[in-house]
């Protein structure tokens, strides 16, 4: 883990609850507090807006979709970063 990720973290390390996704469902019939766990980044609606509540201020949790026909060529790491996105 290098100093630049590990500098991201409270206390210098990425913690389990980091990239959990908390979706809540309006119509639940019992719904579950987000104080069950706070850590986790939690989705739900909030006057008719969907809305995103995260403890930590960064997020490494993303995903791109490339929708490809059968005869391209498997893309590799590279083609999904920019010029200016450095290399993991």
């Amino acid at each position: 883990m290098s100093d630049d990720y590990r500098g991201l973290w409270p206390g210098g390390s990425e913690p389990w609850s980091a990239e959990l996704e908390f979706f809540h469902n309006a119509y639940a019939r019992h719904r579950v507090s987000l104080d069950l766990v706070p850590e986790a980044t939690h989705w739900f609606d909030q006057d008719g807006d969907r809305v995103c509540r995260s403890v930590y201020k960064h997020s490494v949790l993303w995903s791109r979709t490339m929708i490809l026909n059968k005869d391209d060529k498997v893309p590799t790491l590279q083609d999904f970063m920019s010029e200016d996105e450095a290399e993991p």
